[in-house]
C-alpha cells in the first residue's frame, strides 16, 4: 500500500491493520523460535554424532560395555556356582559322616541285642544239652552237640 492509500484509511481500519500485522509478527516470531530450536537440535545431533565412523564407534562402545557386563555376570555366576558346589560337598561329607555314625550305632545296638538274645537262648540250650547228655548216657545213643 502506498502512503496516499494509507492516509485515506480511517483510524479503525488502520488499527485493524496494525492488529493484523501484530498477529502476523507474533506468528512469525513463534515460527522463527521453533525453527531455531530445530536448527539447534540438528546442530547438537551433528556435534554428538560427528560422522558415521564416530557413530559406529559409539555403537561399538555400547557393545563393548554390554560385553563387559555379560563377562562380569558370567564371572559372578561361576563364582556363585563354585560356592554352591563347595557347600554341597561339605553337606555331602557331613551327611556321610552322620550316616556312618547311624550305621555304627545300629550295628552296636544290633550286637548288644544279639548278645542279650544269645545269653537268653544259651541258658535253656545248656540245660537241654545237659539233659541230652544224661539221656545219651542212659540210652547209649550218641548225642551230637550243636554249636552257637
Amino acid at each position: 500500500m502506498t502512503d496516499k492509500e494509507l492516509k485515506k484509511l480511517s483510524r479503525a481500519e488502520l488499527l485493524e491493520m496494525l492488529l493484523l500485522q501484530t498477529r502476523e509478527v507474533d506468528r512469525l516470531k513463534e515460527k522463527v523460535t521453533q525453527l531455531e530450536e530445530r536448527l539447534q537440535q540438528r546442530q547438537l545431533q551433528q556435534e554428538s554424532a560427528g560422522n558415521i565412523a564416530q557413530a559406529a564407534l559409539q555403537v561399538s562402545g555400547i557393545f563393548e560395555a554390554a560385553q563387559t557386563a555379560a563377562n562380569l555376570y558370567l564371572e559372578n555366576i561361576t563364582a556363585l556356582e563354585s560356592k554352591i558346589e563347595e557347600k554341597c560337598r561339605l553337606l555331602e561329607e557331613k551327611t556321610e559322616e552322620k550316616c556312618k555314625a547311624y550305621v555304627r550305632n545300629a550295628e552296636r545296638d544290633a550286637n548288644e541285642f544279639w548278645e542279650e538274645i544269645r545269653d537268653e537262648i544259651r541258658d535253656p540250650y545248656l540245660a537241654h544239652e545237659r539233659w541230652m547228655q544224661i539221656e545219651s548216657a542212659i540210652t547209649g545213643k550218641k548225642y551230637e552237640k550243636l554249636e552257637f
